[in-house]
């Protein structure tokens, strides 16, 4: 059984509150439903990539597209980068952390990265998810 908050289903029933609050409850619009969309997603994000093991230094995920430039709007797809040194664990480490997104229709692209310099990558414009300094 998932703990709550570990399943990509949790995020997805969480997203869903936001964008269609239950009777009695106020209906974010605008910059106010993307922010709280885009803290939502960090938030699960963050966790999700702890679980999965970026626990050490050499490794990061990034958020780029309408997530990391903080325009998530309703139904935004995520467009998700794995940053790492070479390690030859990333294959074990990027199935955990893509296969639960993929199968609940949340992730649509992904790219995994090798830099030697990861403060190099984030030059580019991406935002961090989820980083380790080693």
């Amino acid at each position: 059984m998932n703990m709550p908050g570990s399943s990509a289903e949790d995020l997805l029933w969480a997203r869903d509150l936001l964008i269609n609050p239950p009777a009695g409850r106020r209906r974010l619009i605008g910059a106010d439903l993307r922010a709280a969309l885009v803290d939502l997603h960090d938030f699960w994000l963050a966790g999700h990539a702890t679980r999965a093991g970026i626990t050490g230094g050499g490794v990061a995920l990034l958020a780029v597209g309408a997530l990391g430039r903080k325009e998530f709007v309703p139904y935004s797809d995520l467009d998700l980068v794995l940053v790492h040194d070479g390690r030859d664990e990333v294959a074990g480490l990027a199935e955990q952390l893509w296969y639960p997104l993929w199968a609940s229709a949340l992730i649509i692209r992904c790219a995994p990265c090798v830099s030697r310099s990861t403060s190099r990558a984030a030059t580019c414009g991406p935002r961090w998810v989820c980083w380790r300094r080693g």
